[in-house]
Parts: structure tokens; C-alpha cells; sequence
């Protein structure tokens, strides 16, 4: 019963891992062809490894439309607004500025610099 419960939320996690990825991809694709580098303001993310699992605990979930909205915000405002970071929060429930930049990094390091 044991072994059950622990293979039970290994696929989860795997499930939860692929979803993530996935969006991510989606996420980098997208600020790849608006030509994203970020933008001024906010703290750069510490780096803690390649693992999805670890940078959902260090920023907190972020859930499938989360990210979504994250995507549709990067495509809507350009990196030449002084301001993007704050709309793009204003996009994304429950989410600020600051995890909306993280995020932005974190996916960027995770599937932007493949060639």
C-alpha cells in the first residue's frame, strides 16, 4: 500500500513536470519571437539547479493558467515598455512583478538558450 502511495505521487510529479515543461517551452517560444531579454527592474532568480520541482518550491506553484497569462502578457507588451514587468503582473493572478520576472528568467534558462 505503501509502494502504491509513493509510485502514485511519483507520477504525479512526473505529470505535474511535463505540464510544466511544456508551458515553459510554450513561454520561451514566445519570448523568443518577440525578442524578450527581460527588462529592467526586479531581482534576477538565484540559480538552484534544472529542476522544475525545485523552482516551484523556491517561487511558489505557478498553475497552467498562470502561465498562460504570463505568455499572452509577454507577446502583448514589448521589452521597450519601461513599465512591462507591471503590466505584465497586472495579468497574471496572483502573481507580482517580481515572481512574473523570475519566472520569465527561470523558463528562459530552462529552454531559451538551445540552438
Amino acid at each position: 500500500e505503501e509502494q502504491q502511495k509513493q509510485q502514485q505521487q511519483q507520477e504525479q510529479q512526473r505529470r505535474q513536470k511535463q505540464q510544466q515543461e511544456s508551458s515553459a517551452a510554450a513561454a520561451s517560444q514566445e519570448a523568443k519571437a518577440n525578442g524578450s531579454s527581460g527588462g529592467k527592474g526586479g531581482a534576477a532568480p538565484e540559480k538552484k539547479g534544472n529542476s522544475v520541482v525545485a523552482v516551484s518550491a523556491e517561487t511558489g506553484e505557478w498553475t497552467e493558467d498562470q502561465e498562460l497569462a504570463l505568455v499572452a502578457a509577454l507577446k502583448q507588451y514589448g521589452k521597450e515598455l519601461s513599465d512591462r514587468w507591471d503590466r505584465v503582473a497586472e495579468k497574471v493572478p496572483g502573481k507580482s512583478k517580481v515572481d512574473c520576472f523570475k519566472r520569465f528568467k527561470e523558463l528562459r534558462e530552462m529552454f531559451g538558450k538551445k540552438k
